[in-house]
């Protein structure tokens, strides 16, 4: 190989595509394991209320079509991703927000709702970085949850010809990066220096990321009747996945039906 060549395959590698080009091919070759297609890539979307927009990296839809997961592709380099779990909130979670779109008897619900979702995971709201760029995570978070409703939107105009569908979206960030959950115990934090004095440290293939990733949208049940209630609305998951790990998180991926109640 020259030395121009060289050069170009550095820039080609640096951009990010061929992870999502290599994810797109893992998952046309292993469906018959999982059941999941890719239905877009590099789609583009819009949101119109906030007037963002870009393009998601792939979007795969399963089962009978009611499933769609919205995934990003983010290639990092001999990184690890660490998400801190308080010791109280440490046990394993079956339940994540994802965007429903229901349309029935001539009419549409749609919007954020909670619902029963498998493999159960650990599930974090902070997220650290050996490079301090933690707020890199959280950006591309919020945005592909925005891009998913842009995406939700567009498609429902298309759906609604249908007399019946329903249509759960859910955020996925596929990653080079290791993933490490932290157990934090409260107690052995430091009010003189911020620091932990104990922590214990777990690799895991995926786990649920929610903070509150706020949108102008509703929730899909809308329920809203405290203050507790109000956190929980503006809060949003993404499921952070290993890109080695991401055939199994197909595989086990199931939620249950999110539009019912």
């Amino acid at each position: 190989m020259t030395d121009e060549h060289h050069a170009l395959r550095t820039i080609v590698n640096r951009s990010g595509f061929p992870l999502q080009i290599k994810i797109a091919d893992e998952v046309a070759k292993t469906k018959s394991t999982h059941g999941w297609s890719v239905l877009y890539q590099e789609h583009a979307w819009s949101h119109p209320t906030t007037d963002d927009s870009g393009f998601i990296d792939l979007v795969l839809q399963g089962g009978a079509g009611h499933s769609v997961l919205v995934v990003e592709c983010k290639r990092v380099t001999n990184k690890s991703w660490i998400f801190l779990v308080p010791s109280d909130k440490a046990r394993l979670r079956s339940h994540c927000k994802a965007w429903v779109t229901l349309h029935e008897n001539q009419s549409v619900r749609e919007g954020w709702s909670e619902l029963q979702a498998e493999p159960p995971t650990v599930e974090a709201m902070f997220c650290v970085f050996d490079d301090n760029s933690r707020s890199l995570l959280e950006s591309d978070a919020a945005r592909l949850v925005c891009a998913t409703e842009g995406l939700a939107r567009e498609e429902r105009k298309v759906l609604t010809r249908l007399p019946f569908f329903v249509r759960v979206y859910v955020n996925v960030i596929v990653t080079t990066a290791k993933l490490f959950a932290c157990k934090v115990e409260p107690e052995q934090i430091s009010l003189i220096d911020g620091t932990s004095s104990k922590n214990q440290f777990e690799e895991v293939p995926y786990l649920r990321f929610r903070k509150q990733f706020a949108t102008a949208s509703p929730d899909f049940h809308a329920h809203i009747s405290d203050l507790g209630n109000l956190e929980a609305r503006k809060e949003n998951t993404v499921w952070v996945v290993n890109a080695n790990a991401f055939v199994e998180f197909l595989s086990q991926f199931e939620h249950n039906d999110a539009w019912r109640g």
